[in-house]
């Protein structure tokens, strides 16, 4: 086995480990999509086992606005400080200040 060999498994390991979280994060968000209909689920579901690569790019093209609301809702229902609701966050100037005064 060649050096470059081993460098080919491993670019080839990464795309394919990619592609599996890909593929993990479309799944999850069909099922997090509370407003398609089961049906609909499942026929995403069985295009990704099916068609993989242009099921993804349909997925994500179709679905862009959806996939990122479903995500920082969940984010915030988590409570990470980066998704909060813009009315009731300070002015990143206040915030700056903060950091300030704590380093000092």
């Amino acid at each position: 086995m060649t050096f470059w060999d081993i460098v080919r498994f491993l670019c080839l390991a990464y795309l394919l480990i990619a592609f599996l979280c890909v593929l993990w994060w479309i799944a999850g968000d069909v099922f997090r999509n509370d407003r398609a209909a089961p049906v609909t689920k499942a026929l995403w579901l069985l295009a990704l086992l099916l068609m993989p690569f242009l099921t993804i790019f349909v997925y994500i093209i179709v679905n862009h606005a959806g996939m990122s609301a479903r995500l920082a809702e969940r984010e915030r229902k988590k409570g990470y400080p980066g998704y909060t609701n813009a009315s009731h966050s300070r002015p990143a100037s206040q915030d700056l200040y903060s950091v300030r005064s704590t380093m000092a």
